[in-house]
């Protein structure tokens, strides 16, 4: 991860184990498969972002640090915190303002098709808008979550993020005068059929 001339953006990156990690999939994995699973997804969503040219850093924020491989990576930056997913965000968005950020750019663990270019794309796609307050999003799948959004300025909105996210994101990002950008869904594993999926 090599940061152009040019704004500052820092990656956020909510990630906690317990309680019950992947709990929706219990169903189909034990505990420790389900743990398997989260931290091999947190090394791929962490694998394209340090790759992007975009990012200067990436904040890990949550009860968990990165894994070894990528633990060595100075640009890894871990905040331990057992905080909700929110405020956790809220917390990772404080520290990149701390970092002289410009941008933020907060993305869900658990995307296992997350590529740098699509990083790139996302956040080269929030930065051609006009206006003070801009905003890129990609939904889930089902187009109701939001597992990628990147905001210029670093400045936190009111997350809320959970079911139906997509749409009050919305909502408080226009309320806020936001010009948004809507990038293409990108799937995350919280489901049966997204583990199916995923297994093809």
């Amino acid at each position: 991860m090599i940061q152009a001339q040019g704004p500052v953006c820092i990656a956020i990156v909510p990630y906690r184990e317990q309680p019950g990690v992947k709990s929706r999939l219990a169903g189909q994995l034990t505990a420790d498969q389900r743990l398997q699973l989260a931290r091999t997804l947190l090394v791929r969503v962490l694998d394209a972002l340090l790759a992007s040219k975009n990012l200067m850093t990436v904040l890990l924020v949550g009860d968990a640090p990165a894994p070894a491989r990528i633990a060595a990576n100075h640009c890894v930056i871990h905040l331990n915190t057992h905080l909700s997913l929110n405020e956790s965000v809220a917390l990772g968005c404080r520290r990149a303002q701390e970092l002289l950020a410009d941008e933020v750019l907060i993305v869900h663990a658990d995307l296992p098709t997350l590529t740098a270019d699509f990083v790139d794309r996302s956040i080269m796609q929030g930065r051609t808008l006009s206006g003070v307050r801009r905003a890129a999003l990609a939904s889930c799948q089902r187009r109701d979550g939001t597992n990628l959004l990147w905001l210029a300025p670093a400045t936190a909105i009111e997350f809320s993020y959970g079911p139906d996210s997509r749409r009050r994101h919305l909502k408080v990002l226009h309320d806020a005068g936001y010009n948004v950008a809507e990038s293409p869904a990108i799937a995350d594993v919280d489901t049966d059929e997204d583990l199916a999926l995923l297994r093809l």
